[in-house]
Parts: structure tokens; C-alpha cells; sequence
């Protein structure tokens, strides 16, 4: 029984779903400055921790636009999860189409006020997962396409 469970364990970590080659798509960064809009007076917050989420006026905010360059093993849909949210998006996809992830504030993805990791999986006809792009940002801002490192907000 014990071999079972260790061979199905072994299975799973084989069977992972791999990274989209970067020769199949393209990274086109969306880097605006925007006005936070002001705090509602209404709530009441004990923890003020987080500075980055209490200021207002112009700050840098990212949309990361992915161009499908083009597509292999069957797929046809992407379907996007962050690491606050499960389910961000899922649509049809063909080589050309553009998928925007919003970031947000930059300041916020680096604090964890908001999702700073991205996960498109590219799923095939029957919803399985084929490959995946990981976009993330870390606590000091370092900017990772499937860990490879891209730059720094």
C-alpha cells in the first residue's frame, strides 16, 4: 500500500505542468501613472502596516500584455489564476490574440496589499492543462517571467 501512495506521489510530481517555451510568446509591459483613489472614510482600519496603501496621488501602475505567438499540443483556451484569486479569466485564444493581465499598482504587488504572482495556463480542448507562464513580483520589486528575471519596478 505504501508503494502505491509513493509512486502516485512521484506521478504528480512528474506530471507538473511545464513552462510555455518564450519563443511562443511576447511581453509587452503597460507601465502608466495613475491616481489611487482616495480612502473611504467610511471603513475603519486597525492595521495601517502597509504604507504604500494608504497614499494617494500619482503612482506607477502596470498592465502586462502577453501577445499567443503561437500555439501547440491542442490549445485553444487560456485560463488565468493569481495567487489571491483562483480564477482571474478564461478565454479562447489563436496565435496573434492578446492577453492583459492588470497588475495594478506596482506598489501594491510588491507589498502583498494586492496579487503579485499570475499563472496563465494554456488548456487544451478538453480543459486540461497543457503549459503555463508564471508572471511574478517580488518584495523588492524584481519582475519574473517563468523565473527568469525581466527587470525591476
Amino acid at each position: 500500500m505504501m508503494n502505491g501512495a509513493f509512486a502516485v506521489a512521484c506521478l504528480i510530481l512528474v506530471t507538473s505542468v511545464p513552462y510555455k517555451p518564450a519563443s511562443e510568446f511576447t511581453v509587452k509591459l503597460d507601465y502608466n501613472f495613475k491616481a489611487r483613489p482616495a480612502r473611504d472614510n467610511a471603513t475603519v482600519k486597525f492595521d495601517e502596516t502597509n504604507s504604500s496603501s494608504t497614499n494617494t496621488g500619482i503612482l506607477p501602475y502596470l498592465v502586462i500584455n502577453i501577445t499567443i505567438d503561437s500555439l501547440n499540443h491542442g490549445e485553444t483556451r487560456v485560463k488565468i489564476s493569481s495567487n489571491q484569486d483562483s480564477n482571474v479569466l478564461m478565454k479562447k485564444v489563436r496565435p496573434g490574440s492578446v492577453v492583459s493581465v492588470d497588475l495594478g499598482f506596482t506598489d501594491d504587488a510588491k507589498d502583498g496589499v494586492t496579487a503579485n504572482e499570475f499563472t496563465v495556463f494554456f488548456l487544451d480542448a478538453k480543459k486540461n492543462e497543457v503549459n503555463k507562464i508564471v508572471i511574478k513580483v517580488d518584495e523588492e520589486g524584481n519582475f519574473f517571467i517563468n523565473e527568469e528575471k525581466r527587470g525591476k519596478f
